[in-house]
Order: C-alpha cells, then sequence, then structure tokens
C-alpha cells in the first residue's frame, strides 16, 4: 500500500474512539463467548483449557492498558505530531473493566478445575499458594478490585479526579504482578520461567525509566 496515498481524513473517521470502543467489547465478548463453547467436549466442559484461556484473554488486554500508554507517552517525546495512537487511548477504560471481569472467570474456572467448590479454607490457601504462582495472581487481583469499583463516572466525581487517576496508576502494580503470575506460572513445579513476561517487564522498566530520566533532564534545563 502507498503510504503517500492514504486518505487520512477517512482513516481518523475510522479510528473514532466511540466506534473503536464498541469494537472492542464486542470482540472481547467474543472472544470469552468462543473459549467458552470450544471448551465443551462431549457434555463435558474443559476447565484446564478455559483457565489457561481466560488467562491469556486477561493478560492480553492488561498488556494493551499497560503498553498503550507508555507508547503514546514516548511518542510525544520523539514524535509529537504522531496521533495514530491517541484514538486508542480511551479503550483503557473498558479494556481495564473487561481485564477483572475476565480474571473473575479465570478465578472461578480454577475453583472448578480444583473442585473446591465452596470450600472457603480450600479456595483461600489455593489463592494464595506457589501453585502456579497463584499469589502473584491474586495479588494483582486484589490491586485490580478497587480499580473495578471505581471505573465509573460516580466514583471520579466523589473521588475527585486527581485522587481517582493515582489510584488508577495502580494498574501498573496489578501488571508487574501479573507479569510475575505468568512468568513464574511452572517456576515452582518444575523450575521453568517464561521468557516473554520478563522481556515485557524489562520494555516496560526501561521506557519508564526512560520517561523518569528526560522529565528529570527537562526540570534540570528549566532550573538553569
Amino acid at each position: 500500500m502507498d503510504l503517500l496515498n492514504i486518505d487520512f481524513a477517512k482513516l481518523k473517521k475510522i479510528l473514532n474512539p466511540v466506534l473503536l470502543n464498541r469494537v472492542m467489547i464486542a470482540g472481547v465478548i467474543g472472544a470469552w463467548l468462543i473459549i467458552f463453547f470450544i471448551n465443551f467436549h462431549n457434555g463435558t466442559f474443559d476447565f484446564e483449557e478455559a483457565v489457561k484461556n481466560t488467562g491469556g484473554l486477561a493478560w492480553y488486554l492488561l498488556l494493551f492498558v499497560i503498553f498503550i500508554s507508555l507508547a503514546q507517552k514516548l511518542m510525544r517525546i520523539f514524535w509529537p505530531k504522531f496521533w495514530l495512537l491517541a484514538p486508542f487511548l480511551p479503550l483503557r477504560k473498558w479494556a481495564g473493566i473487561f481485564v477483572f471481569l475476565v480474571v473473575c472467570s479465570h478465578v472461578i474456572f480454577k475453583i472448578l478445575l480444583n473442585s473446591l467448590g465452596t470450600d472457603i479454607s480450600a479456595i483461600i490457601s489455593m489463592t494464595f499458594s506457589t501453585d502456579h504462582a497463584m499469589i502473584f495472581g491474586s495479588l494483582a487481583f486484589l490491586v485490580l478490585l478497587p480499580l473495578f469499583l471505581t471505573s465509573t463516572q460516580w466514583a471520579v466525581k466523589r473521588m475527585g479526579f486527581k485522587a481517582w487517576k493515582r489510584l488508577q496508576r495502580f494498574s501498573h502494580l496489578a501488571f508487574v504482578l501479573a507479569a510475575l503470575h505468568v512468568a513464574l506460572i511452572d517456576f515452582f513445579s518444575r523450575g521453568e520461567i517464561e521468557a516473554g513476561p520478563i522481556l515485557l517487564l524489562t520494555v516496560y522498566f526501561a521506557g519508564y525509566g526512560y520517561l523518569w530520566w528526560h522529565k528529570l533532564k527537562q526540570s534540570k534545563t528549566m532550573a538553569h
């Protein structure tokens, strides 16, 4: 495709945040329904695969929330006129909401997989165990809970935008904990570490480290 012949006016209309939100909501709901139905086999439900699938879906949604913000901040420094990422930023709200909802189904499938039923003590024991690095996933879930509960406009008005914004920054902590959960999922049983999440953590800390350094450099320049 010839980049010089792109109709940017049409592209901006296509990348309308309202339309993108609808597409994303439909896409996530569709993906979850596919996960649910493909795991039915001969009248039985494959909870193990459902746990893996929902965990993967929640993980990719969380990656979108975290890295779209990082990419936009970096582009403001290196290419201030670049606008293609901006229409995707409003999608973070619904993506974050779906992260929590998908994780809820992930947890439910895990409980059903282990046949724990309503045994609260067994559920708590599993939740904070090193089995599949559950403790990191559970801590990420606890961090996501207040973010989900304050995802409404009513919560923003009650808390005030600044306080609400500070709370939402805890999504970064949820990402780090989730990355450890995914990276160490087989570590405590087989001694294996997933390289992908470690690489993503490296990119994350390098990116935000650069942003911190750039901000510090600017403040020193302004001081002089």
